[in-house]
């Protein structure tokens, strides 16, 4: 046998046999809101691998803001593999905790989860539809690290019990992480209330957030203070459990982050393909208003392309104004995203709310006059500590970490993640208002 496998090292050295599970692979998941920051980082291979990796994107319009990424080059001299797949935050909790999530009556997706396969099969291009069955692994695996909006201290109850049994090994706040309430798109022409109360809305309150997360909608008028939009519906688009941003605006709304909320989709996306991964909305014509209860999209960028589709305010309302007792002649919509996402989508800063009559801004962020943020952590599987993996997160912590050193420094921008050294405020917890230094 001695023999036999000094033979096959010589013939794997000359590249006559191949040997993929010689590779190492680092599993990542978790935030859409940062995956951004993270490709940037991994594509550039800056202080992770020895020179710059090839890469392979799927689910995405673009490199970054693909929902698939894998990346393979060489680290400290290792054939290696960076695998991801970003589900959203809680989803990539408790993907490293090993943990199912109850999704409104359903598994969440995502936790645990399947990633592209780390074996020189799949192509190093980028397509904006979902991986085939082919470059798919067979089955879900647990992850190495995730990436988190949110510390594992709020996450969902079955985060917090895993936590407390197997700690996550926590690499530490990275980055200050940006988002913002934003208005779908409106860009028919002509005259109608909707319009009208389209563009009275320009601010959103604390409780105004409570009022819509419990309900799911309610009349213009109780967002604008015009009396003449109450003809009108504004309705909520949002995200499922998974979602650091979800988590982040029901702290940060003092809502309750257990609590169920009611959402709504536009054009769909919600149900899953054959494969068990899920389609972005799809632009319909007329546009496709749905109830979807206590869930929501699985991405802030399925969120931000909702709301890009116009139209609303020129098509009647699909559901009764419970006021008028009628169905309007057009309807808005309002959600919640990453910076990133909605910039990325086309859902401009136009669109964006004031919260509070405060403008998202990387200066308002970092002054404390604007709320709606979190903290970027970086967490490992319990039994990491001391593996390659554990190194490699290392590695990829340092390298985001230093490609955000300037991030912040211009007051008026609406960048994805700030650099903590630029903050004049903190947050104690998730689920604290900030308080300035």
């Amino acid at each position: 046998m001695k023999k036999l496998s000094l033979f096959t090292a010589a013939l794997i050295a000359l590249g006559v046999v191949s040997q993929a599970s010689a590779d190492n692979v680092v599993y990542l998941t978790g935030s859409t809101a940062f995956r951004s920051s993270v490709q940037a980082a991994l594509a550039a291979g800056t202080g992770i691998f020895d020179a710059t990796p090839s890469a392979a994107y799927r689910l995405g319009s673009s490199a970054s803001g693909s929902t698939y990424m894998l990346f393979h080059g060489t680290i400290g001299g290792v054939s290696t593999y960076l695998d991801c797949y970003w589900t959203g935050s809680d989803a990539g909790m408790a993907s490293v905790a090993n943990v199912a999530i109850n999704n409104d009556g359903q598994p969440l997706f995502g936790a645990p989860a399947t990633f592209m396969k780390a074996d020189g099969t799949v192509a190093y291009t980028t397509v904006v539809g979902d991986p085939t069955s082919a470059e798919l692994e067979s089955s879900s695996r647990q992850a190495d690290i995730a990436f988190a909006d949110t510390s594992v201290s709020s996450g969902l109850p079955a985060i917090v019990a895993a936590n407390n049994t197997s700690p996550l090994v926590s690499y530490g706040n990275i980055a200050i992480v940006c988002f913002a309430w934003l208005k779908n798109n409106n860009s028919a022409s002509g005259a109608s209330a909707a319009k009208t109360a389209w563009s009275d809305l320009s601010n959103i309150t604390t409780f105004q957030m409570q009022t819509l997360f419990a309900a799911g909608s309610c009349t213009a008028d109780y967002l604008t203070g015009a009396p003449a939009d109450d003809t009108t519906m504004v309705y909520l688009v949002g995200r499922n459990k998974g979602s650091g941003t979800r988590a982040n605006v029901l702290n940060d709304s003092q809502y309750g982050l257990t609590v169920a909320v009611a959402q709504n989709t536009i054009g769909g996306g919600l149900v899953a393909n054959a494969d068990g991964t899920y389609p972005a909305p799809v632009l319909t014509t007329p546009l496709q208003l749905a109830a979807c209860g206590d869930n929501g999209y699985e991405t802030g960028g399925s969120v931000t392309t909702a709301l890009g589709f116009p139209g609303s305010t020129t098509q009647a309302d699909p559901f009764v104004n419970p006021y008028t007792g009628l169905n309007g002649a057009g309807w808005i919509a309002i959600g919640y995203a990453s910076c990133s996402d909605a910039i990325k989508n086309g859902v401009t800063v136009a669109n964006w709310l004031t919260e509070n009559g405060v403008p998202e801004s990387d200066g308002a962020i970092e002054s404390g006059a604007y709320s709606y943020w979190g903290y970027e952590n970086l967490y490992g599987r319990s039994n990491i500590a001391g593996t390659y993996q554990d190194a490699d997160a290392q590695l990829i912590y340092n390298a985001v970490a230093n490609s955000l050193a300037t991030s912040g420094s211009v007051a008026a921008n609406h960048d994805v993640g700030l650099n903590p050294a630029y903050m004049n405020c903190q947050k104690n917890t998730d689920f604290s208002t900030p308080a300035h230094n």
